[in-house]
């Protein structure tokens, strides 16, 4: 078993404390080419592997840097620490504009982080092909947006709610460099809270 850093926003820290996030889709970096498969996830043996519909074994080119299921993850998020009472604070426990001194989650020690995941199920997809009963793992509900909440302009309203709110999550996020119409490749990691 390992341990590996992992940095959660503080609204997704605030859904693993509520119990409604169980899994996390991060990018694959470099993004594999020549990969014509759907989905690959952990088998019996060691290694990234998935039988495809040929019935060949198809290797991935990369193993995951977050883990295999049985390794743990300690979340790094924005934090404080009150030099004079020694009490760490967490952003996410707070609201906007309550203390001005944050530190970025980069830069939290091991021993400040209050949350260890262990990690479930480890599988390789594409980001579009995220089901509904997956979005609302990853902490989206399925209620629709109220006004002023960041919507994606890849919204379709053909999409289940929960899928649209993950695909506005995810640009909000990521939609920088990994937009949800790039529809990348993406770790997908289950996990539970230990």
């Amino acid at each position: 078993m390992e341990e590996r850093p992992i940095i959660f926003s503080g609204e997704m820290v605030k859904a693993i404390l509520d119990g409604r996030k169980t899994m996390t889709r991060r990018v694959v970096k470099p993004q594999p080419s020549g990969v014509n498969v759907d989905k690959l996830e952990y088998k019996d043996t060691p290694g990234l592997k998935m039988t495809s519909a040929r019935g060949g074994i198809i290797d991935f080119p990369e193993n995951c840097p977050y883990g295999i299921p049985g390794d743990r993850l300690w979340v790094r998020e924005t934090w404080w620490k009150d030099i004079l009472f020694g009490r760490v604070y967490y952003r996410a426990d707070y609201h906007d504009g309550e203390f001005k001194a944050w530190k970025p989650s980069i830069h939290m020690p091991r021993k400040y982080s209050r949350i260890t995941l262990e990690i479930t199920n480890v599988r390789v997809e594409r980001l579009q092909e995220i089901t509904s009963a997956d979005a609302i793992k990853e902490g989206c509900s399925v209620d629709r947006f109220t006004p002023g909440e960041y919507k994606s302009p890849w919204y379709d309203l053909t999409q289940p709610i929960a899928i649209n709110n993950f695909s506005s999550l995810w640009d909000s996020l990521n939609g920088k460099k990994y937009p949800w119409s790039s529809n990348p490749w993406v770790w997908c990691l289950t996990f539970k809270r230990i």
